[in-house]
């Protein structure tokens, strides 16, 4: 038989329960959100087959998207540093670091403006179509007509 108490240890995190921390993270989510709903905007748009303005408008519509996504994580990347640096200083923690998760997010931040940018620069490039439409100018039935008189006379 072991003498060994059983304890319980509760891991918690005081930065959890800010408000800043919090308010990151909805920016963060809200940034994901944008990002999977301008993905989607992207197939459809790939797909549309009938309708060139429409298409036109589904990438139009999906850029926007992309970059309110892009402003999200951009605020969130920004504040977060700013409020975590203020709240180890106010504990005298001198010795800090950010995880590689917050590189990770600088880095998705980095692709998704690219990707947004590359989409509005190069929509109408690949979407060229073309388009026949009959025109009659009374002109040249004139010019058929005088034609077909000059050939006859010369037949005789």
């Amino acid at each position: 038989m072991s003498n060994v108490q059983k304890t319980e240890t509760k891991f918690s995190c005081a930065l959890n329960n800010k408000v800043w921390v919090q308010l990151c993270g909805s920016f963060v989510i809200v940034a994901f959100s944008c990002t999977v709903i301008g993905i989607i905007l992207i197939i459809i748009g790939l797909r549309h087959k009938r309708r060139q303005e429409r298409k036109m408008k589904i990438y139009g519509a999906a850029g926007f998207v992309a970059f309110v996504g892009i402003l999200c994580l951009l605020i969130a990347l920004v504040f977060f540093p700013i409020m975590f640096i203020r709240e180890m200083h106010e504990r005298g923690k001198d010795k800090w670091f950010f995880g590689w998760s917050y590189g990770v997010a600088w880095g998705a931040f980095f692709f998704l403006t690219s990707a947004a940018i590359l989409l509005m620069c190069d929509r109408k490039r690949e979407e060229l179509f073309y388009k026949e439409s009959l025109y009659i100018n009374n002109d040249d039935e004139d010019i058929l007509e005088n034609q077909d008189v000059k050939i006859k006379t010369l037949k005789r």
